[in-house]
């Protein structure tokens, strides 16, 4: 299960920097077809992995603006800790990566039913 975890992991983080932050459900979704039995949790590790690396890469390439942005937000969400931003940034892709994933392992079993009842 390494692999696939790994395999939508690049995807994910690749889809992310190139199209944008919604295409984490799209690489879980294929992470799930990929492994129909725990589509969910390899989608859901792939978010949380993928957005953890684009959060460490911000705070490499610009920390004081990140640790700014993220004063200003938790001030904006009711003084919470920049910490609890970055956690539910992270919590967010694995939500999103978990339900692609469901979905593309439920469509992978589903399709694998129909082909064997037809």
């Amino acid at each position: 299960m390494l692999l696939p975890l790994l395999g939508t992991t690049a995807l994910a983080a690749l889809l992310h920097g190139w199209i944008g932050w919604p295409m984490t459900a799209v690489a879980g979704l294929a992470g799930g077809a990929w492994v129909v039995d725990r589509g969910w949790l390899v989608g859901g590790g792939a978010g949380l992995l993928s957005w953890s690396g684009w959060v460490v890469y911000t705070f490499v390439v610009a920390p004081a603006p990140t640790r700014e942005l993220l004063r200003i937000l938790g001030t904006l969400f009711g003084n919470i800790p920049g910490a609890a931003v970055v956690g539910a940034t992270v919590l967010l892709g694995a939500v999103l990566g978990a339900t692609g994933g469901w979905i593309g392992s439920e469509t992978a079993r589903w399709m694998k039913h129909r082909s064997v009842a037809a």
